[in-house]
């Protein structure tokens, strides 16, 4: 389990770390970072989720040599607000030689419980080891629900 791993993870050295903090530019495989200065958990800027965009922050790999070499363990955690309930998810998927590999997803529905206030979230993922070099490993949000949401310091980590 989540509570389980974590403190496990937490002395454990990371194979990737990313983080958007929305405050520096980012690299190329991040697309669709919409910062905004209305609403931030630190610093000047956040990630601004419209209600009108189906998928919000989106990380893309095609290139992560530790996901061939074993299975990992993904950790996602970013902070959140809201002033309605949300309905948008968290995906992971990894295509391999063009079809589908591996995907799930959270939807935050029931994992944001405050209102009007930043929450940190914290999600787990077991990635599979890919038997073969052509594959993209990709973390977005997916708008379900059409909600709008501010999002900050968004990261991930590959153990």
């Amino acid at each position: 389990s989540l509570h389980d791993a974590l403190p496990i993870l937490k002395t454990k050295k990371a194979g990737i770390e990313e983080i958007v903090t929305f405050e520096n530019p980012i690299n190329a495989c991040w697309q669709n970072f919409n910062p905004t200065n209305n609403n931030v958990a630190n610093g000047s800027f956040s990630g601004y989720l419209n209600p009108d965009v189906v998928y919000g922050l989106t990380y893309k790999n095609k290139d992560l040599p530790l996901l061939t070499s074993h299975s990992r363990t993904l950790l996602v955690t970013s902070c959140f607000f809201a002033k309605e309930v949300v309905d948008f998810e968290v995906v992971t998927t990894i295509t391999a030689d063009g079809r589908n590999f591996y995907y799930k997803s959270y939807n935050l529905k029931k994992i944001i419980r405050k209102i009007n206030s930043w929450e940190e979230v914290t999600l787990l993922f077991q990635l599979p080891k890919i038997e073969t070099k052509d594959y993209e490993f990709a973390l977005y949000i997916w708008n379900t629900g059409k909600t709008e949401c501010y999002y900050d310091d968004f990261a991930f980590r590959i153990y």
